[in-house]
């Protein structure tokens, strides 16, 4: 009796390192394959340093940006559609913010059109249209708006408005990570992990998901762990492969943690 209850706990665990072995050895089983969603909504109230004593109240904020709005300040319209469309010391109204955000693009304002982009996008406020949404992006992204770049990028992936054409979308990742977007980036990362608008190319892979992980992409980081587990587009090195599975698991990527786990139970 003794020897069959030994025998099933030595089974019990040889079945775990086996199972474990399978999952270890398929290829590309860890990649993050997801692109990273839209950037949102976002303001500009951090230009207006020198009156942050203004702005330390929500209702305070309303008024100080509806006032720079009324003087010709784009940036501050723009806010004001931010303080609508988060209901921020206003009650929420997609129209308002609608109404401000057009107003702010259609005098240069690249934060009112990227916004005005994300509730065409998303239908707040308006009728969902994808083909406005991607006029308003490019507007964005022709004039300095990385965010919008970005988005028009993933709007090529989902062929949302535009024909899909991961080309194009990598050309926007690449213009939004060239200009300091961590997801430009990991997203570019990913079109040549899987030679999608690119030519496959493991070693260029490597280098966007690195520079993702530099600029505090998490996921970029685990994807990079995994290249240097891998040997692809890298020279196969377990300890930084167990470096950025460490960066990546300390910025709350619980698969990060697992393969640390298992990393030690195989070495």
């Amino acid at each position: 009796m003794k020897k069959k209850s030994l025998y099933i706990p030595i089974l019990v665990v040889f079945m775990i390192a086996l199972f474990f072995k399978f999952w270890w050895e398929r290829d590309g089983r860890y990649f993050f394959t997801k692109f990273i969603e839209n950037n949102k909504m976002q303001n500009y109230v951090e230009e207006h340093d020198n009156k942050k004593e203004v702005l330390n109240q929500k209702n305070k904020e309303f008024v100080f940006n509806k006032k720079e709005c009324e003087n010709g300040n784009m940036e501050g319209c723009n806010n004001l559609g931010v303080l609508y469309g988060k209901r921020k010391g206003v009650e929420q109204d997609y129209k308002k913010a609608v109404k401000f955000f057009e107003k702010a693009c259609e005098n240069g304002s690249m934060g009112g059109c990227f916004n005005l982009g994300l509730l065409y996008e998303d239908g707040k406020g308006v009728e969902q249209d994808y083909k406005k949404a991607v006029k308003f992006y490019e507007k964005a992204c022709e004039n300095g708006s990385m965010d919008g770049c970005f988005n028009l990028g993933f709007l090529y992936i989902d062929g949302k408005g535009v024909e899909q054409n991961y080309k194009k979308a990598a050309k926007f990742f690449e213009k939004a990570c060239e200009n300091g977007s961590m997801g430009g980036c990991f997203n570019l990362g990913l079109l040549y992990i899987d030679g999608k608008g690119v030519e496959q190319d493991y070693k260029k892979a490597a280098k966007f998901f690195e520079k993702a992980c530099e600029n505090g992409s998490m996921i970029g980081c685990f994807n990079l762990g995994v290249l240097y587990l891998k040997g692809k587009g890298v020279e196969q090195d377990y300890k930084k492969a167990v470096k950025f599975f460490e960066k990546a698991c300390d910025g709350g990527i619980t698969l990060s943690c697992k393969i640390l786990i298992k990393l030690k139970f195989f070495n």
